[in-house]
C-alpha cells in the first residue's frame, strides 16, 4: 500500500524495513540479516545514504521455518531501490546454485540425510525435477528392460516407508511439516507411475508422459525449465518460503491441465469451483518459480485494475483475479 512504502521510505529501524520487504517475496517471514563489519563494506560502494548501511542481508527466513542463504550477502548501503533490486538478483542466483547443489546430494545420499540440508522448496523442487528425469530414463529403457517403472515405483515406495518412519520422531513441527509435504509429492508421483506404466492398445504412454507437466534441469546452462506439450518457460527462480502440497484428486488435475493448456495457447486461464482453486494456484506458480499476487474480490475502485496490470507487466508476476465474474463490466 502507499502507508507501506511511506514506511518503508521513512523507517530508520531495519526489523521494520525486514518485514514491510517480506511482502515483495512469497511466503517469506523475514530477512536473515546482522550488523556488517567494516571489512564487509567496499570503499567503492559507500554512498551519502546510510541508514542501514552498517546492515547485510544474507538469505530468508521462510514461513515454514527455513533459512535460505543467499550465496553472497547483500550491505543495505545507498538507495534502498539499489539494495532491493541486488536482494532480487542475488535470490534468483542462489536459487540455481542451491537446486543444482541439491540435485547432485541427493544422488549421493539417503534421502533423510539429504531432507535436513536443503529448505522445503529446494526440496519438493528436486523431487520433481528428479522425477522427471528418471521418468524419463524409464521409457528410454522400457523396450530392453519391461520392469523399468515397477523398479522405479519400488524405489520410491521405499523412500516413502523411510520418511514415514521419521515422520514418527521428528525434531520439531518444521520438520513435521517439511517431511509431511515431501509424503504428499512422492504418494502422488507414485500414482503417477502406475498411470503411466500401464500398457493399452493403439495408446502411446510416451505421448501421454508429454502432457504432463515436467520440471527440467539443463546441467550445462544451470537453467530450470517448465515442459509441457511442446511448451517450454524458464523459471522465475522466485524463493517460496513456505510450500504446503496439494493432494492432486482427479478434478483438480483437470484444473491444471485446463491451465496449462491455455498457457501454452496463450489464453488467459479461467479456473471454475469451489474449492482448492488458491492452493492449486498458488502451488503451479511455485513450480514455475513465479511470485503469485490475488487480487481479492472486494476492489472496487477500478483504477486499481491498470495498476495491477502495468505493475504485473513490469515486473513478470502472475497475478490472479478473484471473483472477477462479479465485478462489473
Amino acid at each position: 500500500s502507499n502507508m507501506e512504502l511511506l514506511k518503508m521510505i521513512s523507517t530508520d529501524d531495519f526489523t521494520t524495513m525486514s518485514y514491510l520487504v517480506t511482502k515483495l517475496f512469497m511466503n517469506i517471514r523475514g530477512l536473515d540479516f546482522q550488523n556488517a563489519e567494516k571489512s564487509d563494506i567496499l570503499h567503492e560502494t559507500k554512498t551519502k545514504v546510510t541508514k542501514f548501511s552498517t546492515i547485510k542481508v544474507s538469505g530468508f527466513i521462510g514461513k515454514d521455518g527455513d533459512t535460505f542463504c543467499f550465496n553472497n550477502y547483500i550491505i543495505c548501503n545507498g538507495m534502498m531501490e539499489n539494495w532491493l533490486n541486488e536482494i532480487f538478483k542475488i535470490m534468483k542466483s542462489s536459487m540455481k546454485e542451491s537446486l543444482s547443489s541439491s540435485i547432485a546430494r541427493i544422488a549421493s545420499s539417503s534421502l533423510s540425510d539429504w531432507i535436513i540440508t536443503v529448505p522445503s522448496y529446494i526440496a519438493i523442487l528436486t523431487l520433481h525435477i528428479s522425477f522427471a528425469r528418471d521418468i524419463d530414463e524409464c521409457f528410454t529403457n522400457f523396450e530392453n528392460n519391461a520392469r523399468a517403472f515397477s523398479n522405479y515405483e519400488m524405489q520410491l515406495t521405499e523412500k516413502f516407508k523411510s520418511l514415514k518412519v521419521a515422520l514418527a520422531n521428528p525434531n520439531d513441527h518444521y520438520e513435521l511439516l517439511k517431511i509431511s509435504n515431501i509424503l504428499t509429492l512422492l504418494n502422488y508421483q507414485i500414482s503417477s507411475i502406475q498411470k503411466l506404466s500401464g500398457t493399452y492398445q493403439h495408446y502411446s504412454q510416451k505421448e501421454n508422459w508429454d502432457h504432463h507437466l515436467r520440471v527440467l534441469h539443463d546441467v550445462k546452462t544451470n537453467s530450470v525449465k517448465i515442459v509441457f506439450n511442446g511448451m517450454s518457460i524458464e523459471s522465475g527462480y522466485e524463493f517460496y518460503g513456505s510450500t504446503k502440497q496439494m493432494i492432486i484428486t482427479p478434478a483438480a488435475e483437470q484444473s491444471l491441465l485446463n491451465i496449462l493448456t491455455h498457457m501454452k495457447n496463450n489464453k488467459i486461464p479461467y479456473i471454475y469451483g469451489n474449492r482448492g482453486k488458491k492452493h492449486l494456484l498458488s502451488t503451479l506458480a511455485s513450480i514455475f518459480g513465479q511470485f503469485l499476487y490475488i487480487v481479492p474480490s472486494f476492489i472496487s475502485n477500478e483504477m486499481l485494475y491498470s495498476r495491477f496490470f502495468t505493475a504485473t507487466a513490469s515486473c513478470g508476476s502472475w497475478i490472479c483475479f478473484e471473483g472477477l465474474e462479479k465485478q462489473n463490466q
